[in-house]
């Protein structure tokens, strides 16, 4: 998966804030799925 990828290239400072962005968009994509 590209995350894992985007995870790894993402700069130690803002960890959190993509942290935090990832995990809204899976949440976001399993919502979808469920629907």
């Amino acid at each position: 998966m590209d995350l894992h990828m985007f995870v790894i290239t993402a700069p130690p400072e803002p960890t959190n804030g993509v942290l935090n962005f990832i995990t809204n968009r899976l949440r976001d994509e399993e919502t979808t799925h469920h629907i």
